[in-house]
């Protein structure tokens, strides 16, 4: 049997329109976040969230976009978690790693996204395309 990624498993039991778009819009709503989130935000990591918030838009590069933010929510949680901050900070970042947990987990940028139709003209995709544009 052939591997399925997480989007062509939902997709085998609801509408694949209805989830595609669904996952689409989810998608682009963390993008969006992320890009204006970058451009509101003073420092080194603001160019990074502009440019990881643009390739989740365009459904470039989803997979290793939505690792590096779990790596980097992660390590916003990690510190705070020895300090006494609000319980309101920790869940927020805890649904930022769960969304990008869902993205990583692939399949999210072939729903109309530039990932599947890189995929698609590569002959003979390796393991590292595969991750890349998986």
């Amino acid at each position: 049997m052939r591997f399925q990624t997480s989007f062509e498993k939902i997709a085998a039991v609801t509408n694949v329109h209805v989830a595609g778009l669904a996952l689409v819009l989810l998608r682009l709503a963390v993008g969006l976040t992320m890009f204006v989130g970058g451009l509101n935000m003073p420092g080194p990591w603001s160019l990074s969230l502009m440019f990881g918030g643009a390739m989740l838009i365009l459904g470039l590069l989803v997979r290793p976009v939505a690792v590096v933010s779990m790596i980097a929510s992660l390590l916003i949680i990690l510190p705070t978690l020895i300090d006494s901050v609000t319980a309101e900070f920790v869940m927020t970042s805890l649904q930022v790693f769960g969304v990008n947990l869902l993205l990583a987990s692939g399949g999210l940028g072939h729903a109309y996204g530039l990932d599947g139709v890189i995929l698609r003209n590569i002959h003979r995709p390796g393991k590292v395309a595969k991750f890349l544009f998986g």
